[in-house]
């Protein structure tokens, strides 16, 4: 894993560990909540399957990324960043957009359609070729569209 980089099979993209900061992480897997970043360090707590783990203050990275986090008396706790323990899904909620870009291949065939489809109506001789070729373009893009959003899947690692 190079520096700050998480690994992603989301439209095969990346988020870095900067992107999570000031972001909310849940547990999918009781997570240890350490006095330093190191997994021989002391264990302040454990949290839960489905309990928030805290918002992430910052991060350090060692052999892995372990999350800075603050408890409400403002002293900091360290989370590490292992596969499966965190709901990615809860944090990629919380992006105003997917912070991690589709594949720009489907992009680029949903506007090609488009405007092919859109020239061979404006060429079309005749009103009826053209509202053919107008649904036509309509249908295959919209395809393509639904396909798109269907295909975002949501899994890490």
């Amino acid at each position: 894993m190079s520096a700050g980089k998480l690994n992603y099979a989301i439209a095969g993209g990346q988020l870095t560990a900067g992107q999570v900061v000031d972001k909310v992480l849940w547990a999918k897997k009781p997570v240890e909540e350490h006095k330093l970043p190191d997994r021989k360090s002391e264990i302040l707590g454990i949290t839960q399957p489905g309990q928030s783990v805290g918002m992430v203050y910052s991060w350090v990275q060692r052999e892995n990324i372990w999350w800075m986090m603050e408890y409400a008396d403002g002293t900091y706790f360290y989370v590490e960043h292992l596969p499966g323990v965190f709901d990615w899904e809860k944090l990629l909620a919380q992006f105003d957009e997917n912070p991690i870009p589709p594949k720009k291949i489907s992009d680029v065939l949903v506007v090609s359609t488009i405007l092919f489809g859109g020239y061979m109506a404006a060429t079309a001789k005749t009103s009826g070729q053209k509202y053919l070729w107008g649904g036509i373009s309509a249908i295959a893009s919209g395809y393509l569209l639904i396909e798109k959003v269907k295909n975002i899947k949501f899994n890490l690692f």
